[in-house]
């Protein structure tokens, strides 16, 4: 897992407020285990917060030189934040992530609001313990909420803030890299220099990286009779691209044999009437003018162009102001702005 900043930024405290977060030079399961709860509930919506282990504090701000996690309690360490945060109820796990920063080593707990709040978690570690309280933050300080607090916070439990909501009408094809790779770089956040769109997509759960997917790639296309795919990087696999061909008898009723696409032929699929010669921006000018709702999809069906190449001209399309699209996949349309 990657957190959504760096070291450098969260310790500076400029990105993210310090009451968002928590400096600990040791993991204390007792103390830490009610602010991973505090920041599970989020009160006050601020998006959750941060627990920076191997981080000595004075009057909530880092002190330095910087401590760091000695090695011999790295996997302790973890093994303890897994088992303290299954006290936790309804079930709640935040993001651990060991980064390391000027040649020290350090446990660093995202800890974003839950969808299942209220949390709670046992008042002490005693055995006999069998109270639970919701802790809360207020200001940089994990306590127990008064009774209309703890009103307010059952109450959260009925709204979801818009920002968290799910939108039912997007799809895959709604991210933009170029937006992404931007917004990365700008809040300086380490997968902006360590990750391409794959680890972007892995931590969305999108992807996996075992590279179970070619052999599946592989055996469907064979047992499908379908021609193999070709497989593409560079040296510094800096991108990657897949080329999955048509299947003949798929094409042959509709087109015949000449339109079939496979490694050792070309498709004789005509563009529409005056596309042809045209630049794959004016290509994509003349479909949106012609139709203004046309899904990219199609759009690369058309153009006969790759998923990939159509979203990084019409991503310079919409830096450069020439059109862009509006609205949601399912409502929306292209706007011509030149």
């Amino acid at each position: 897992m990657a957190i959504p900043t760096n070291i450098k930024t969260l310790l500076s405290g400029k990105a993210v407020e310090w009451a968002r977060i928590e400096f600990k030079e040791t993991w204390d399961g007792e103390a830490s285990l009610k602010t991973v709860c505090a920041f599970a509930n989020d009160i006050d919506n601020w998006g959750g917060g941060y627990i920076f282990i191997g981080v000595e504090e004075k009057e909530g701000c880092p002190v330095y030189p910087l401590k760091g996690v000695p090695d011999s309690k790295i996997d302790s360490y973890q093994k303890s934040i897994l088992e303290k945060c299954k006290l936790l109820r309804p079930a709640y796990m935040p993001l651990v992530e060991v980064a390391d920063y000027e040649k020290l080593k350090f446990i660093v707990l995202w800890c974003p609001g839950g969808d299942s709040r209220p949390y709670s978690c046992p008042k002490t570690m005693a055995k006999n313990n069998k109270e639970r309280i919701h802790y809360i933050r207020k200001a940089s300080s994990t306590i127990e909420p008064s009774d209309d607090e703890e009103k307010d916070l059952f109450n959260l439990a009925n709204r979801v803030p818009f920002d968290d909501r799910v939108n039912h009408h997007a799809d895959i094809s709604d991210l933009n890299i170029t937006l992404i790779q931007n917004y990365l770089k700008e809040v300086k956040s380490s997968l902006y220099e360590k990750a391409r769109i794959g680890d972007f997509l892995k931590e969305l759960h999108l992807t996996e990286g075992r590279n179970t997917g070619f052999k599946k790639i592989l055996d469907a296309l064979e047992a499908n009779g379908s021609p193999r795919p070709e497989f593409e990087t560079d040296e510094a696999h800096s991108y990657f691209i897949t080329r999955l061909f048509i299947h003949r008898g798929f094409a042959e009723g509709k087109y015949g044999d000449e339109s079939v696409s496979t490694p050792n032929s070309t498709s004789s699929i005509l563009l529409p009437d005056g596309l042809q010669q045209m630049e794959l921006r004016e290509q994509i000018l003349e479909l949106i003018k012609k139709n203004p709702s046309i899904s990219k999809k199609n759009m690369a069906l058309i153009l006969r162009v790759s998923m990939y190449a159509l979203k990084m001209e019409l991503a310079a399309m919409s830096d450069e102001h020439v059109a862009e699209f509006v609205g949601f996949s399912r409502n929306g349309r292209w706007v011509v702005y030149k």
